[in-house]
């Protein structure tokens, strides 16, 4: 979100409110000519009714005051001066290029080593980092938690050795510190592709033709560094629709920007500290692993409609992009997890989006450009995760809303989409998952330690943020 681009929406907002106030100085323009057509014998301007007046008058304010919103939240994405004020800059999302010094010194520890280096301390958008001199592999503990007299040494510093409830949901109760709570422990922080048991590839579902242009894919990528485990091979070949070149040049594309951004591999390893990603964790994004669906794979339920989206756009476009990057992390680390304890490999998940709570608030240029970004995330650089998206409870404003939205996702991913009417919530649910994983709230049977939308598994959102937090992204993105 740069900002050239902010100062091209603030324009655009303000043609916008040029056309709203000619359109309001037309209708009162017309209403006075009806008037006068109507009353020929009038001896007299006629004026419109007050009450047709006013309506025009709160249409004016209504377009006036959400124009200023956007202006003030974009204003501070690009640091621009909103009523005297200057706001605090939102640092660009530009990855170390690769003829950068450190892009190349990123690019030669990994091409280099398979461990983490040594005597290096990290720095990322979420503070400080920690010292791999005390790095030591995890135990086999649940959960992937460190154990022993030198547990205490391992690990990010206290915030970061546990995981945020919702990404702990697959795990079973019973680990945790209660009966019905599991256990929290950090995953086990190893890089995904090494692991890959030879019996899964029968499992993972694949056709003979698509087995055979995996094949020549990993040929094709054999001087390029990365996983090239049969379930990565093929994501890649089926987000290309078996076309090798195409998702050869996809997988070449994924793995440069890995290596230039250098954040999966950190948040894998706990280089960073996720403490402020952790608080950040229940504003945003509101989603959660909970439950299975009628295949056994893992199912997210995502509450968009519930996050305050007034706060989530004063923080820096460059942070939300981050946190997505975390988010996805830990999302494949949890797949990955269940894949192990079910000893069959989990490549897809079914998504439960619900939009009970979403308004005219969401659908601000500014919320809906944070939005496009990460779907670009999702889509360019962690392809073919979803298995189906079930989109629940939309609201009137939905329709106007999608007709923008749709367009953000690949043709693949729009065709994997279900939009269910508000009245038929459990219908659209239950020929997918079975009810005994569908919440409450949404008419199953689900009880779990919470609420009744598997809370603390699912982020229901504390609306608004607090300025300490606020304050302490901005501080951060500042210092990396």
């Amino acid at each position: 979100f740069s900002s050239g681009s902010a100062h091209r929406l603030l324009g655009i907002e303000m043609v916008y409110g040029l056309v709203a106030g000619l359109g309001a100085a037309c209708l009162l323009a017309a209403g006075a000519l009806a008037a006068e057509v109507v009353d020929t014998s009038a001896s007299a301007f006629v004026w419109p009714s007050w009450s047709t007046i006013l309506a025009v008058l709160v249409l004016l304010v209504f377009a006036w005051l959400a124009h200023g919103k956007d202006q003030v939240a974009l204003a501070s994405a690009s640091g621009a001066s909103v009523g005297g004020k200057k706001r605090p800059p939102s640092v660009s999302f530009k990855p170390l290029g690769p003829s950068s010094p450190a892009g190349d010194r990123r690019r030669k520890e990994t091409e280099e080593a398979s461990a983490p280096p040594s005597s290096t301390w990290w720095r990322g958008c979420c503070g400080g980092g920690y010292s791999e001199d005390s790095f030591a592999p995890a135990s086999s503990a649940p959960g992937g938690a460190a154990s022993g007299a030198g547990a205490a040494a391992v690990g990010p510093p206290p915030g970061g050795r546990e995981l945020h409830p919702k990404w702990a949901g697959m795990r079973p109760r019973g680990e945790g510190a209660s009966p019905s709570v599991p256990n929290l422990a950090a995953f086990k922080p190893y890089p995904w592709g090494d692991h890959f048991p030879d019996h899964w590839v029968s499992q993972l579902g694949h056709t003979g033709d698509e087995r055979a242009l995996c094949a020549k894919l990993e040929a094709a990528l054999a001087s390029v560094q990365g996983p090239k485990d049969a379930m990565t091979m093929l994501r890649y070949l089926r987000a290309r629709q078996g076309n090798v070149d195409k998702a050869a040049s996809m997988y070449r594309n994924t793995q440069e920007w890995h290596l230039q951004t250098d954040l999966e591999r950190r948040f894998r390893l706990r280089e960073i500290d996720e403490t402020i990603h952790q608080r950040f964790d229940d504003y945003w994004k509101l989603v959660g692993m909970a439950g299975r669906d009628r295949d056994g794979s893992p199912v997210l339920w995502e509450r968009i409609g519930q996050s305050h989206a007034a706060t989530i756009t004063r923080v820096p476009h460059e942070f939300i992009q981050r946190h997505e990057v975390y988010s996805l992390t830990r999302l494949m680390q949890s797949m990955e997890e269940l894949s192990f304890r079910d000893d069959r490999p989990h490549i897809y998940f079914t998504a439960v989006v619900d939009l009970d709570g979403m308004g005219l608030q969401h659908m601000r240029s500014a919320v809906l450009n944070l939005y496009k970004a990460m779907v670009r995330i999702d889509e360019d650089f962690y392809p073919e995760m979803v298995k189906r998206a079930i989109v629940v409870r939309a609201p009137w404003i939905f329709e106007k809303i999608w007709v923008i939205v749709k367009h953000f996702f690949d043709e693949g991913t729009r065709n994997k989409i279900q939009i269910a009417g508000r009245s038929n919530t459990i219908g659209a649910l239950s020929p997918y998952i079975d009810p005994k994983y569908i919440p409450k709230a949404l008419g199953g049977s689900a009880d779990d330690v919470g609420g009744p939308f598997l809370e603390p598994f699912v982020s229901g959102g504390k609306g608004a943020m607090p300025e300490d937090l606020l304050e302490a992204i901005h501080r951060s993105c500042k210092e990396d």
